[in-house]
């Protein structure tokens, strides 16, 4: 009987040391996937600020165009307007709108 306690007690142990083998790896899996995670969150954390940036220096530089656009056209109008009321040898308008907009 005792040579029985004795293997069943042998077999608890070895059985005792493998399930602590096991959890000592899920631990070790589980602490990898937490850390992996957080340099996921990380990441997209980087990648959406990156985005931010980028949508924020699109629309200051779709604004700047619009402003030159503006600029340049208005430029062209007061030339156009200048030529209009030069004597008439000189060089007429370049743009047809130039009629409309400048008063006679």
């Amino acid at each position: 009987m005792e040579q029985l306690v004795k293997e069943r007690t042998a077999g608890i142990e070895a059985a005792n040391q493998t399930l602590r083998a096991s959890r000592r790896a899920a631990l070790s899996l589980t602490e990898d996937a937490l850390e992996a995670r957080r340099l996921a969150e990380q990441e997209v954390l980087k990648r959406r600020q990156a985005m931010d940036a980028l949508r924020e220096l699109n629309t200051e530089l779709e604004q700047r165009v619009a402003d030159q656009t503006a600029e340049i056209r208005e430029a062209n109008e007061t030339s156009n307007c200048a030529s209009r009321s030069a004597p008439p040898n000189s060089k007429p308008p370049t743009i047809p709108s130039a009629a409309r907009v400048c008063p006679r």
